[in-house]
């Protein structure tokens, strides 16, 4: 599966780099199916464990399913090497998931590695797209240092070229709401998400495992 999926994204970023040389509108090259959630939040203590990691250089999300059967969709966060490993710890670092807002909280849960592979695959499953996007610890320490942030907000976005890419927002989050805080200007969005790149190696993210 890993080399039809390597194949498959390769050739559609292929079709792009030539239809953008084409007259007419550019075809959408992403894979199938839609985002696979809506927004996913992350507390800026636990993003600040994970940056405090030994050799983190990004926050690597993906975007999952919980069950088999979440229409609803997640993501999930690890520590990682930029377009490199997840820093996963079978016995103190898990991959970390996002379940829900209550209070002023942001419920958590962890997936071991083979569980986050599942997690993945289901997105797939369900016939929406799997991707991942790599957040370099400057961009997530910058949104963390606005004033009255409490977490990061997280939603998927489409590039021009049809593929999906996530953005980072800063917000407070009060009786189970979150609300953008700051005047706007600070935000991130993955330039390079997987696919489109996935570093020398894709299969050192999951979702492009077998």
């Amino acid at each position: 599966m890993e080399n039809r999926r390597i194949l498959l994204y390769a050739t559609m970023a292929l079709l792009a780099i030539v239809c953008s040389n084409c007259s007419g509108p550019v075809p959408s090259t992403t894979s199938v199916g839609g985002p696979g959630f809506g927004k996913a939040y992350f507390g800026k203590e636990m993003l600040e464990n994970l940056m405090a990691v030994e050799g983190c250089e990004a926050v690597r999300i993906y975007n999952v399913r919980r069950t088999r059967d979440d229409e609803a969709g997640s993501a999930m966060a690890i520590p990682a090497e930029m377009y490199g490993r997840d820093l996963y710890n079978e016995e103190k670092r898990l991959y970390i998931y996002f379940d829900g807002l209550r209070g002023s909280d942001v419920l958590t849960g962890r997936f071991r590695e083979a569980q986050a592979e599942e997690a993945t695959d289901w997105v797939e499953a369900a016939g929406d797209s799997s991707y991942a996007t790599n957040f370099g610890t400057d961009q997530v320490r910058a949104l963390l240092a606005v004033e009255g942030c409490t977490a990061v907000q997280v939603k998927p976005e489409t590039r021009s070229d049809g593929y999906y890419t996530m953005r980072l927002d800063p917000v407070s989050i009060k009786e189970g709401v979150a609300t953008i805080v700051g005047d706007g200007s600070v935000y991130a969005v993955c330039g390079e998400p997987c696919p489109v790149y996935c570093g020398h190696m894709p299969s050192l993210y999951v979702h492009m495992r077998d």
